[in-house]
């Protein structure tokens, strides 16, 4: 009796792979695991990068130093440190409030409340710089657009991953920063 049922059985498991490989099933499974998670990998590293950044150009501007320039070449090599794959575009660097080459810098824009923005300032917020980091392909910093591995299957082509990182200081104490993180989620 036991013979004849495992013989019945033998095959199943090969029609049902056989039949959800036919409905994209397993592509589309695929895809989701295995593309969304390199883009949630690509965004965490991006954070990183727009933390180092602005944390330091934070601290460059809060203790008055002159190196307090949104175009500083030491950003876009922080940023490219954090990435896995040494490219780390910077999007824009932004900053409000009065402090010590704030002129430098143009005005941040309000956020549009995504994912990738970050959270509103608060109503009496002191001085603050931004940055602003998306994906980048290549070194020259031209391609933006994550490729995915097998989400081209099923005709989607990629996506553009960023992040932000504000950090604001107070005025009273400028020659000592104690930086400090706060993720959205805490």
């Amino acid at each position: 009796m036991r013979r004849l049922r495992a013989a019945r059985d033998r095959g199943a498991v090969t029609a049902l792979v056989a039949i959800l490989l036919s409905t994209g099933v397993i592509v589309g499974m695929l895809a989701l695991v295995v593309d969304v998670g390199s883009m949630m990998w690509e965004r965490r590293q991006l954070q990183n990068g727009a933390d180092a950044a602005s944390l330091a150009l934070a601290q460059d501007c809060a203790t008055r130093r002159d190196t307090c320039d949104p175009a500083t070449p030491g950003l876009k090599q922080l940023a490219n440190a954090n990435a896995a794959d040494g490219f780390g575009g910077i999007q824009r660097v932004c900053a409000v409030g009065t402090f010590v080459g704030g002129d430098r810098f143009t005005g941040c824009t309000a956020t549009t409340g995504a994912l990738t923005d970050c959270l509103p300032a608060p109503a009496a917020a002191g001085p603050y710089v931004e940055v602003r980091t998306r994906t980048s392909t290549n070194s020259a910093d031209t391609g933006t657009v994550l490729k995915p591995f097998f989400a081209q299957v099923l005709g989607w082509n990629g996506a553009t991953v960023s992040a932000c990182s504000r950090v604001g200081w107070s005025g009273a104490h400028p020659s000592t920063v104690l930086p400090v993180v706060q993720s959205q989620c805490a």
